[in-house]
């Protein structure tokens, strides 16, 4: 297929072009709607006269029309995106619209990875030439669509170990100020404004959680939420505790106290673990290099010896 030079040459052009076209339009459309929202919000501001207006969606991901356009087309055809939404939040991406902006790039990337593909079997001369181009593109194809979820999957990852690191101190230091005579409505809201806590990720979920609240959502819901944004399993259970807290009046210290005891305990488990792990490394790392090299050593004289001791043997002798 495409043995003409020139053909191929006249191919590979008119992908760039479309890509380099249809990428184009969509920034721009995407900058457009970026920039007459920033307007809006701008003239509001002159409007009040009361400075800055706080969007309900200034802590979530800004997500271009354009894009989200697209994103919203492919889902329509496809399947649930239940799935993906939660993976987005447990990633930390909280606006309802992220889904649709990642379909639109994991449709991109599927696209590049195709076209790369297929100029990759159409181009290289390693490639058997019985073998078809198009098969090229479906593997491309097939990596760029699986890319962006693998990338995702390891963003929830390493988002969690983040949100676990900064639960302990978070919880340490949340006891300690209903210790000190404050309720949970008041400690969640001074730990969300705290400098110097070193908790981003979780600070700014308690500053959603506090968004939902401020904006008459029940304090169940809005708990739920947050243990749903914090994306670990201790979290969720924490929320619980919160909800019965703020119901019923109980008493959250000694809850407070053991989930910060589980989070540590949880960490000192996992530096066992990755010890444990990176000494069979080690292990490994001796076998494959320290130890032919000791035996050679060790092995040396005795097969110098041997060879000179026949050398002495042979004919002549």
């Amino acid at each position: 297929m495409f043995d003409d030079p020139s053909i191929r040459f006249l191919v590979l052009v008119a992908a760039v072009l479309t890509v380099t076209f249809v990428g184009l339009v969509i920034v721009w459309r995407g900058v457009a709607g970026m920039l007459r929202s920033r307007g809006m919000e701008t003239r509001l501001e002159q409007a009040v006269g009361q400075g800055p207006v706080i969007s309900p969606l200034d802590d979530f991901d800004d997500s271009p029309s354009a894009i989200e356009e697209i994103g919203r087309r492919i889902a329509s055809i496809g399947r649930n995106q239940d799935d993906t939404r939660l993976l987005l939040v447990r990633a930390g991406w909280f606006n309802p619209a992220s889904v649709y902006t990642f379909n639109t790039a994991r449709v991109f990337v599927s696209a590049a990875m195709a076209a790369g593909g297929f100029a990759l079997f159409l181009f290289v001369d390693a490639v058997p030439a019985r073998v078809p181009d198009w098969i090229g593109a479906v593997i491309g194809g097939a990596i760029g669509y699986l890319l962006p979820k693998m990338w995702l999957n390891g963003r929830v990852k390493a988002r969690c170990k983040t949100i676990s690191r900064e639960m302990a101190t978070m919880l340490d230091v949340m006891a300690l100020v209903i210790e000190g005579g404050l309720n949970v409505d008041q400690a969640l809201r001074w730990l969300a404004e705290l400098q110097g806590l070193n908790a981003p990720e979780t600070q700014r979920v308690l500053r959603l959680t506090m968004r939902d609240i401020d904006s008459g959502m029940d304090w169940v819901e809005a708990l739920d939420r947050m243990g749903t944004r914090l994306a670990i399993r201790e979290a969720s259970d924490l929320a619980i505790v919160l909800a019965q807290s703020i119901s019923t009046g109980t008493d959250v210290r000694r809850p407070l106290k053991a989930f910060a005891e589980e989070f540590r305990d949880s960490r000192y488990q996992t530096a066992r673990e990755q010890i444990g792990r990176k000494t069979t490394s080690l292990s490994v790392i001796m076998v494959l290099f320290f130890l032919p090299v000791l035996l050679l050593l060790l092995g040396s004289p005795a097969l110098v010896s041997l060879m000179r001791s026949l050398g002495s043997g042979g004919p002549g002798q």
